[in-house]
């Protein structure tokens, strides 16, 4: 298992990006790209202290059947009004997946509460490329999927945000979009990261 060391990031070198349309903040160290997303404010702020991050990769496992049900309470095709995707039943989720699958969809994100307070699944996509990430608000914990041949890259990825301006660590991509589609069904159903793909987890500690 590839377990990083322990780092400790002097703050004052991050700016937190903050925003009021998403829960998510993306951290910038050193000219370094973290996939470290939490709720933020609509304001820039740099701060001062010391956070320590771990991160690992947890590795796929026996994918156990489907659970019934839709657990999302929310769904866009974008990061800017007036995307929201207003059917997530059942058959609502399943035209996502489908469109997320053959590409027509570039963009996702799904929330298990309206505010995306508690969390949520964000996927950004190129004809290539795709980032996807998972955050719990409870854990303070994120999941995406990676390239390992890319785990020491410090390269953002070149894909065109939805919002205009977030940026990607390259090596927080992957290219199978049947595997995208496939975590962001298992997320409609469960509001947890697909297990049947490796993830790279991290962790504030």
């Amino acid at each position: 298992m590839y377990l990083s060391t322990f780092f400790a990031l002097d703050l004052s070198l991050i700016i937190l990006m903050k925003r009021r349309d998403y829960g998510r903040q993306l951290a910038i160290a050193n000219n370094q790209q973290l996939f470290y997303y939490k709720k933020y404010k609509p304001e820039f702020e740099i701060l001062k202290g010391k956070v320590i991050l771990m991160e690992e990769i947890i590795r796929k496992r026996e994918i156990p059947p489907m659970p019934e049900g839709i657990k999302i309470r929310m769904a866009s095709r974008g990061s800017l009004p007036g995307q929201e995707i207003s059917d997530i039943s059942q058959l609502g989720v399943q035209d996502i997946v489908k469109k997320v699958r053959t590409g027509k969809y570039l963009s996702v994100m799904m929330a298990p509460d309206e505010d995306n307070e508690e969390g949520f699944l964000m996927m950004e996509s190129s004809s290539d490329l795709i980032f996807l990430q998972i955050w719990d608000d409870e854990t303070e914990t994120a999941w995406a999927c990676f390239n390992p041949e890319l785990l020491d890259s410090d390269e953002e990825a070149p894909i065109e945000p939805s919002d205009g301006q977030s940026v990607f660590p390259l090596k927080c991509t992957m290219g199978d979009r049947e595997l995208a589609a496939k975590c962001v069904e298992w997320y409609a159903h469960t509001c947890e990261p697909y297990p049947g793909m490796d993830w790279l987890k991290n962790t504030e500690e």
